[in-house]
């Protein structure tokens, strides 16, 4: 029952005798009680309207409404997969569906502090990107392909990071090639045809293409621009 102002001062008192061993001041990640000022503090710890949600919560949550997750952003990092080599651990985890990989991810991670996800009606057919279609035309979020084909290291591993977990990303030999090319403008097809130009066979850019789909589109980057 008080003011807003009254619990932000009480909050502000406890945090500065909070123990090193409370959870929120061993995670670096979460830092808006401290850089977001009052209005910082009063979102992440005070605010009424937020609810904490698990995502095997979440998951039933949009469930209840009729919704179904088709997709968690960034899917690398709900995917224990991408960073578990364990052969040991990695048929357990093979075994898993996308929640309950994500569900995993989540809890040995630690360091999720906001689920996003894109759903459809829970009746909807499944469908995918057509990564297959020559008239497709791919486009990169927020990356310039050319950089980004540049900036390839020499073992050919990407290193992505999510508030400090780092996943690799092994690309595959015409990853620079086909990257340097995409610019939200060429299609599939056409970026196919200026590297068979250069000597590379169809076959062989089909098959390095989906390579490459494989291992970026999970990171968000790698989309396929609307019709």
């Amino acid at each position: 029952d008080e003011a807003p102002a009254a619990r932000v001062e009480v909050a502000k008192r406890l945090w500065r005798q909070m123990p090193e061993t409370a959870w929120l001041r061993r995670n670096p990640w979460i830092t808006d009680h401290e850089k977001g000022g009052d209005a910082g503090l009063y979102d992440l710890l005070l605010n009424p309207r937020d609810v904490a949600f698990t995502v095997p919560a979440f998951n039933a949550l949009i469930a209840a409404a009729g919704l179904r997750i088709v997709c968690l952003v960034e899917p690398l990092r709900y995917d224990p997969l991408s960073y578990l080599s364990d052969p040991k651990l990695r048929p357990r985890i093979e075994a898993m569906d996308m929640m309950q990989r994500a569900a995993l991810a989540e809890a040995i991670t630690g360091n999720m502090g906001v689920h996003i996800a894109y759903c459809v009606r829970a009746d909807a057919p499944v469908n995918s990107a057509p990564w297959d279609d020559p008239a497709a035309i791919p486009c990169l979020r927020e990356l310039d392909g050319a950089k980004l084909a540049a900036g390839i290291p020499r073992d050919g591993v990407l290193r992505v990071t999510f508030d400090g977990l780092t996943v690799p990303v092994p690309l595959p030999r015409l990853a620079g090639a086909i990257l340097s090319r995409i610019d939200g403008k060429r299609s599939i097809g056409e970026i196919g045809d200026d590297l068979a130009q250069n000597g590379t066979a169809r076959e062989v850019f089909a098959r390095e293409f989906q390579a490459l789909v494989a291992a970026m589109e999970k990171t968000n980057r790698l989309l396929i621009s609307a019709p």
